[in-house]
């Protein structure tokens, strides 16, 4: 049960434009009604991504997203490995990969990755690391 992992932060509950993976990086999408509704945070989506999955959705389904404190996320540690405390950002389909200087960041990595597709433990917060 991924919702198990996020018990101590903060939620907001909505729907899923698409299809959405827990421990994965999500925006929130803009309607022009008042439903929140989030979507998969993409790899050109550092600044608008909100926060982490907290489960899996299908497409229309009620979706979660942890917006700060500790929690799990899937990672890419394969291209660039991931040591514990680099800032993540959402790399494609909502992985989160190790940020660059400028990049905005969602997630602090608590422990290393060094393959693709690994669930680590990382604290969720929004930043920009330093530099350009």
């Amino acid at each position: 049960m991924k919702e198990g992992h996020f018990s101590q932060c903060p939620t907001r509950s909505g729907k899923a434009a698409n299809a959405i993976t827990g421990f994965r990086a999500v925006k929130q999408t803009t309607t022009g009604t008042e439903d929140i509704i989030f979507d998969v945070a993409g790899a050109s989506d550092g600044a608008a991504c909100i926060g982490i999955a907290i489960g899996d959705a299908a497409a229309g389904e009620a979706a979660g997203c942890a917006f700060s404190g500790p929690g799990m996320v899937e990672v890419n540690g394969n291209s660039a490995n991931i040591a514990a405390g680099d800032f993540l950002k959402p790399g494609a389909s909502g992985i989160l990969v190790k940020a660059s200087a400028g990049d905005w960041y969602i997630a602090q990595a608590m422990e290393p990755a060094t393959a693709d597709g690994l669930c680590i433990r990382a604290h969720i917060q929004k930043g920009q690391t330093n530099g350009a």
